[in-house]
């Protein structure tokens, strides 16, 4: 191959440990895509396209088409033809084993691979949340995932997942960049971005059937019950729960909390005792934090001090009500 035929404007010659030199008068568009060539592989230039119909390779070499900015086709050995229709280029260099499968491929294979550029994104005050479970990918049987986006002080509302577990716990925690954390199945659990720039995680389940829409949050469950009822659990007037918020919050934009070692949290063990104990919601939030509990029962920025204090000082005596114990 004469490289100076294809590019009159340029000078190269080969040396002898293979590196490629050149020396150029103008520049254009095949020079500037040859001076992007590593030069410890200057090989790159004498390959054929594997993707033409003459190409053999009788080992099936793994082909870099991204790093080789190669276009799959689903051409191999004769077979095959080129793609007429609609392309989406940049999917196809990603996956080129799917455009031309390996000559040992049996197409029995299932999907195992999802992007979460192709799920849903739910978007709330604050943040945002797309998800990849079963439904997206099938072979996910024991695993489903969740990328969450929150604002500095933006939460994700108190919640549940549909997985029970027979014990009960609190803690607070900060966590940085790398970090890892464990919610055991059933411990109701709260998210807050703290970082000027927010945060960005995500989260794995044990579950590929998982669906983040049908975690059990707090205030939809306190939205379908009745305020009478609200006002005897809580020993608060009914009325306090008028500005309640009238479905979940899900996602919502919060105050920045102080350090954590301003928190005076106390840790809840229960359902270890030889007979079942009854641990109410009321004792629950009575040891969680007082400001993320005003922050996820009622709404931010309407008329709720006075509710809000009246509803956390009849949780914060929480710990001192009785606990019924059942046979």
């Amino acid at each position: 191959m004469n490289l100076a035929d294809q590019h009159p404007a340029c000078v190269y010659s080969v040396s002898v440990d293979r590196s490629i030199h050149q020396q150029c008068t103008a520049s254009n568009e095949a020079h500037q895509k040859l001076l992007k060539i590593p030069a410890s592989s200057p090989s790159i230039l004498f390959k054929d396209d594997p993707y033409t119909s003459d190409y053999e390779d009788p080992y099936d070499h793994k082909i870099d088409s991204v790093g080789e900015d190669l276009h799959p086709l689903p051409i191999r050995k004769g077979g095959g033809a080129n793609i007429w229709g609609p392309r989406n280029r940049d999917r196809e260099q990603q996956n080129p084993d799917i455009v031309r499968p390996p000559t040992t491929d049996h197409g029995s294979l299932p999907n195992m691979k999802w992007s979460f550029a192709d799920s849903r994104v739910r978007i709330e005050e604050g943040g945002w949340a797309r998800s990849a479970t079963t439904r997206d990918l099938p072979t996910s049987k024991e695993l489903a995932g969740v990328e969450m986006r929150l604002d500095e002080g933006a939460n994700r509302e108190l919640h549940w997942h549909q997985e029970a577990n027979g014990q009960g716990g609190s803690f607070v925690d900060d966590l940085e960049e790398g970090d890892l954390w464990y919610f055991p199945a059933g411990y109701p659990h709260s998210l807050q971005g703290l970082s000027p720039n927010g945060s960005e995680f995500l989260l794995i389940l044990d579950n590929g059937n998982f669906a983040e829409e049908s975690t059990f949050l707090l205030n939809d469950w306190l939205a379908h019950t009745p305020k009478s009822v609200l006002g005897e659990n809580f020993n608060v007037k009914a009325e306090k729960f008028a500005n309640f918020p009238k479905s979940q919050k899900y996602i919502f934009q919060g105050d920045v909390p102080g350090a954590i070692d301003d928190e005076d949290l106390e840790v809840l063990e229960i359902f270890r005792a030889d007979r079942f104990t009854d641990f109410s919601l009321l004792q629950w939030l009575g040891e969680t934090p007082l400001k993320l509990v005003g922050e996820n029962v009622y709404n931010r920025g309407e008329d709720n001090d006075d509710a809000v204090q009246e509803f956390l000082e009849s949780v914060q005596g929480a710990e001192k009500d009785l606990i019924k114990d059942r046979e």
